[in-house]
């Protein structure tokens, strides 16, 4: 990816996913580009429209996906068969695949079901598989180092879906917003669709305004509404001052992180537990104890918590609210870590997701996910080593 170049995502009107086709084309990416690459997907009978339109005065990309055909709602299932049938490069489609299991979990939730019972309305639409699968294709040419996003405006009012007037947000987008920082920006309408939800909350690693930096590109997105403010989605190519920097090659990706310690000698193995739980919960990278001694010889635990910048106040909150501690040490460290990707494999004992590790493209590390290997392992009553080996074997078969 290029050095320090940062997309960033101006929601100040929301998020959709045409507005996101939008708005990265009007970057200046071909729209050529993005239709040779959607051709490798197995998906037809449909035709993307591209228009230059202006919201308020201000000129925009507008995307509208025409469908020859009468609309097919596909299960998430399905949905996987035609991400794994593409030819489109892994990156793309395990970002497309995350972001549709993001859809499905956020209505299972909704609806009190589990992901393999639920039935897609926008999800499963052709539209929004568009959307979502075009999206990654155009991040992916950009090749940022980094992609932030500005805290999202929620919108008010109802919106009408396939189970009648729902309060906006949509019940699935606010499951999909869930830690993002958002505000209540006073517009009637919904802002924030369920797919620019997915999107954003995939993309995005950082949500914060606008950081130090040199603007190369603006682009803009229009969304099909109009209100009294220009209904677009803007995006920033920025050469970023403060983005992470290595010091030698080769150099997978670089980014800051929040280190805080701090000892503990009065509490409980219990409570450290908890401790620990509750850390977690506050979304901490990482959290470990390390036994020390003290003075006067006590035996204590020096606790150190990985954390994003964003997370440090409520990492901090957690620290003091459940530990006995009166202080802690922080800094702001470089984290130097393999790209990584996502994929799914199938063992004779069911999915395992594993996390694969490249180094300068080339593939360093496989490692099968716990939760799922224990989970298969429980369900089969096998030891959980065997399921680890099966995972490793089906993916030395590809």
């Amino acid at each position: 990816m290029k050095t320090n170049t940062l997309l960033y995502f101006d929601c100040f009107s929301g998020i959709s996913g045409d507005m996101c086709l939008g708005a990265l084309l009007d970057l200046g990416i071909p729209a050529d580009y993005l239709t040779d690459k959607l051709s490798l997907v197995p998906i037809r009978d449909y035709h993307i429209e591209f228009l230059s339109v202006t919201k308020k005065g201000i000129g925009a990309t507008k995307v509208n996906i025409l469908q020859k055909n009468r609309q097919v709602f596909r299960h998430l299932p399905d949905i996987e068969k035609l991400i794994a049938a593409s030819h489109l490069s892994p990156w793309v489609k395990e970002q497309s695949f995350v972001a549709f299991t993001k859809l499905a979990a956020a209505e299972a939730v909704v609806h009190r079901t589990t992901v393999d019972k639920i039935h897609f309305h926008e999800v499963g639409a052709l539209d929004s598989i568009i959307d979502i699968i075009g999206t990654f294709i155009l991040v992916e040419y950009l090749k940022p180092t980094k992609v932030m996003a500005s805290s999202i405006p929620l919108g008010s009012g109802f919106v009408r879906c396939e189970h009648g007037l729902l309060p906006v947000p949509a019940p699935a987008t606010l499951e999909l917003l869930a830690g993002v920082p958002v505000n209540s920006f006073l517009t009637g309408g919904e802002l924030v669709t369920p797919t620019g939800a997915a999107i954003i909350t995939t993309l995005a690693d950082e949500f914060a305004s606008i950081p130090t930096g040199i603007i190369n590109k603006v682009g803009y997105g229009a969304g099909t509404k109009d209100f009294d403010h220009p209904n677009v989605l803007r995006t920033l190519l920025i050469q970023s001052s403060s983005a992470p920097r290595c010091s030698n090659e080769p150099c997978p990706t670089c980014d800051q992180v929040v280190v805080i310690e701090t000892t503990i000698d009065d509490m409980t193995g219990e409570a450290l537990g908890f401790l620990l739980e509750k850390l977690f919960a506050a979304k901490a990278l990482d959290c470990y104890y390390a036994p020390i001694y003290m003075k006067k010889n006590r035996p204590a635990q020096k606790l150190t918590v990985l954390c994003s910048t964003e997370c440090q106040p409520e990492i901090l909150t957690a620290l003091f609210r459940h530990s006995s501690t009166f202080g802690a040490r922080i800094v702001s460290q470089e984290r130097v870590k393999l790209d990584r990707i996502f994929q799914m494999v199938t063992t004779p004992f069911g999915q395992v997701q594993l996390k694969l590790g490249y180094l300068n493209q080339d593939l360093v590390q496989v490692s099968p996910e716990y939760e799922d290997c224990a989970r298969l392992a429980e369900l089969h009553q096998v030891p959980l080593a065997i399921v680890f080996q099966a995972a490793l074997a089906e993916f030395g078969a590809f």
